[in-house]
């Protein structure tokens, strides 16, 4: 999966793991300051940084007024650009019925279920990743015997 973003200044992607995707970034302009294995390093337009798979990394632009532009890679893909895709719909037609519950939280719960295994931030204690994805899970199941799908109708 390969696409462009940018990152505001001084704005910032915590430390996070992907156990079996390796990560890429290409820069295109200003400067990404990332944190891979424990080790910084600045890069800079034209450089490429790399965090492999199981390794903890964070990025962020440390620029206080320039946008930081990249090319970024995951390798496989595995789930996450469906996800990504279904996540962007589901953030576009945000809405609630008449008792102000979000009307796709079905949906949502399956998303995050499917991919509760692609990444997890490193901040969160390991004992309460296996009970949220335990909880997740249960509700998943609970949701898909509704015959509530991950994917909204496009």
């Amino acid at each position: 999966m390969r696409f462009e973003y940018v990152l505001p200044p001084r704005s910032s992607i915590p430390e996070h793991v992907h156990p079996r995707q390796e990560e890429r970034h290409e820069l295109l302009s200003g400067t990404l300051r990332g944190c891979v294995g424990g080790r910084e390093r600045d890069f800079g337009k034209g450089d490429r940084a790399l965090a492999p798979p199981n390794v903890p990394h964070a990025w962020r632009n440390p620029s206080a007024g320039e946008e930081l532009r990249i090319v970024s890679e995951l390798r496989p893909a595995l789930q996450l650009e469906a996800q990504i895709e279904v996540g962007v719909a589901l953030a576009r037609d945000l809405k609630t019925d008449r008792k102000n519950a979000p009307k796709h939280l079905p949906r949502t719960i399956m998303l995050v279920n499917e991919a509760k295994h692609e990444f997890y931030l490193t901040a969160v204690p390991r004992p309460a990743r296996v009970a949220f994805a335990a909880l997740l899970g249960a509700l998943a199941y609970v949701v898909g015997g509704l015959g509530c799908g991950a994917r909204p109708v496009r």
